[in-house]
């Protein structure tokens, strides 16, 4: 990239951009463009990286600083005065992973709903759902087919992908302890997983649809399959279910044939889900933590679901 190998103090500025199809299509889960960030920066600091700036100077302000026939600006308040920062720096995202090295992530839109861990230290597109932790167990949790099955019956779908939408199918999740099980199951698949599609160049997507291929015996994959099935014994025993037969192999589904669980007992585990929910959304009104009247069924999430950064100011791209 041009401007790091001129300035290395650009590195600074300059970061990884990752949106939701180079999460599920590069075999690292890897940006594949850059981004200028100055995030709430004062102008006059900004300047001290002439470089970056004279890109957004020359890219991004004629951009901000349009105007209507009577002078005034077409962008709203503050976007012409702050033309150098992003329109919105979601602050509490920083924060919230500011001391961590990795974070979960899982695109907006996906044929796979998978969840992987990526780096910190790079802008995050808002096709990124992110999850404030770097816990194994919760990379377990968000990748059985209990969540997911929650997930696609209560999220939204764009086509035949979904489309996970945090308010509708994380916020209203009940979520069990995490215990030492999942964590070594999570951190066995993430480590297993990633070197798989390193070795064999393939993005989450297309190694799951080869998960999802009963035609496909290949080792590693038959390896993959029997680590998602311990995911799954694993979540299952943190909520007490120990004794569930879940019964894996290829099942149809909405989505097309799928390695999964029984389908009669995914109807099971979401009314167990659902029945869980209610039972601590009617706690938690005992406790008075909801207004009175509010009808929003929601248990509280132990790990935040939160957006990533909006899209950048135009011409910030690399």
């Amino acid at each position: 990239m041009e401007l790091l190998k001129r300035d290395s103090r650009n590195r600074e500025v300059v970061f990884p951009y990752l949106n939701g199809e180079d999460l599920n299509s590069r075999p690292d889960c890897s940006a594949a463009r850059w981004v200028i960030d100055f995030n709430d920066w004062s102008i006059e600091r900004a300047q001290q990286y002439p470089d970056a700036f004279a890109v957004i100077d020359r890219d991004v302000r004629p951009e901000r600083q349009r105007t209507k026939e009577d002078g005034t600006f077409v962008l709203r308040k503050p976007l012409p005065q702050r033309w150098w920062q992003y329109a919105d720096k979601r602050p509490a995202l920083r924060k919230a992973i500011a001391g961590l090295e990795r974070v979960l992530v899982i695109a907006r839109v996906s044929r796979t709903g998978i969840a992987a861990f990526v780096p910190t230290g790079q802008v995050l597109n808002e096709k990124v759902v992110v999850f404030v932790t770097d816990r194994a167990g919760h990379l377990t949790l968000i990748n059985s087919e209990l969540h997911m099955s929650w997930a696609w019956r209560y999220s939204a779908t764009l086509k035949t992908d979904l489309q996970y939408t945090p308010s509708d199918c994380f916020e209203t999740f009940s979520q069990p302890e995490l215990t030492a099980r999942m964590d070594q199951v999570g951190e066995e698949l993430h480590s297993f997983r990633r070197s798989v599609m390193l070795e064999q160049q393939l993005g989450l997507t297309k190694l799951y649809n080869l998960v999802h291929s009963e035609a496909e015996t290949g080792e590693d994959v038959r390896r993959l399959r029997e680590i998602h099935t311990e995911v799954d014994y694993a979540v299952a025993e943190a909520y007490g279910w120990g004794d569930l037969d879940l019964k894996h192999g290829f099942h149809d589904t909405r989505q097309g044939p799928r390695f999964t669980i029984d389908p009669v007992v995914q109807v099971d585990i979401l009314d167990d889900l659902l029945e869980l929910n209610h039972e601590r959304y009617n706690e938690e009104v005992r406790q008075g933590l909801h207004n009175k009247g509010k009808r929003k069924v929601a248990a509280k999430p132990t790990a935040p679901a939160m957006d990533g950064e909006l899209f950048p100011p135009e011409g910030a791209l690399f």
